[in-house]
């Protein structure tokens, strides 16, 4: 399997004072009872969404190969 190399702009970022916090997370552990919690409504970010309220902020990030 080839690496993928990711390099990310450290100094733009230092310069647009941005603050970045890195850690790991247990996905797997998580995801699942995220999901059920989601799908009974529970949580409705989803729904939110949709009804286009105000306060809700959606984020989509996307990786700029070379």
């Amino acid at each position: 399997m080839k690496a993928v190399v990711f390099h990310f702009p450290l100094g733009e970022a230092r310069n647009k004072n941005l603050r970045i916090h890195l850690g790991n997370c247990n996905h797997r552990k998580y995801i699942p009872r995220l999901l059920d919690l989601i799908k009974s409504g529970v949580i409705e970010a989803y729904q939110a969404f949709d009804r286009q309220e105000e306060g809700w902020l959606k984020v989509e990030l996307e990786h700029a190969g070379k």
